[in-house]
């Protein structure tokens, strides 16, 4: 049996989401937050942990209907990893990855505070990425094929989609790799987001052209 733990308060929604696999439970028809946990009582562990922000969720038995909510999900295995302690060559390379991330902001004019915080979110977001990445073998060797991929698919004039699935297949990388590369791309990209609301309009404007494209989309 699956134990499934709902907490809510009341507050502003923001967004919309849907999760596979739950049954009919209940239904909430107000704004609010809400914090659900998939338990299992035998494992006794967290097998799922979603926050959200909904005007209205209903379990329907395929998934969770959330009117103008916002969810994220984090599933037990990816909140062990990133309890988990990097090694000192794995360190050296998220050290590397913060130091390649920070050289976007160089002509924001960050003030110390948001230089604090820039480090603070993009360390936690880097160390999970590093992590993850490993698990998929997705080696330094591995993703500097990739980024050689890509120089040589731009300069014969393939963009978009199709440059990067040109990159991929080059690079030699399974599906299952392109999907946490992908994901973890996604999670980088997420941290910066979250960033730049602290940005005035007038750093975001100081922004490679790239980021600021990037910060507003969403996914």
């Amino acid at each position: 049996m699956i134990r499934i733990v709902l907490e809510a308060e009341r507050r502003e929604p923001s967004g919309v989401a849907t999760l596979e696999g739950l049954r009919p439970a209940a239904r909430i028809p107000t704004a609010v937050p809400l914090s659900l946990t998939l338990e299992s009582p035998n494992m006794k562990r967290t097998l799922l942990s979603i926050s959200l922000f909904a005007t209205s969720v209903a379990w329907t038995g395929t998934q969770v209907d959330v009117v103008y909510g916002q969810a994220t999900t984090t599933t037990a295995s990816q909140e062990k990893k990133v309890d988990k302690a990097l090694t000192a060559e794995q360190e050296k390379r998220a050290k590397g990855m913060l130091k390649q991330s920070m050289k976007a902001y160089e002509d924001a004019s960050l003030t110390s505070e948001q230089q604090t915080k820039a480090e603070e979110l993009l360390k936690k977001a880097i160390k999970e990425v590093i992590l993850l990445r490993d698990e998929a073998k997705l080696t330094p060797e591995l993703l500097q094929k990739q980024t050689e991929a890509i120089k040589a698919a731009r300069e014969q004039g393939i963009k978009g989609k199709k440059q990067a699935e040109s990159a991929f297949a080059k690079a030699g990388f399974t599906e299952e790799q392109i999907k946490v590369f992908k994901d973890t791309q996604e999670l980088l990209n997420n941290s910066k987001r979250e960033f730049a609301k602290l940005l005035k309009p007038e750093q975001v404007a100081k922004l490679p052209e790239q980021m600021q494209k990037m910060l507003q989309t969403t996914k």
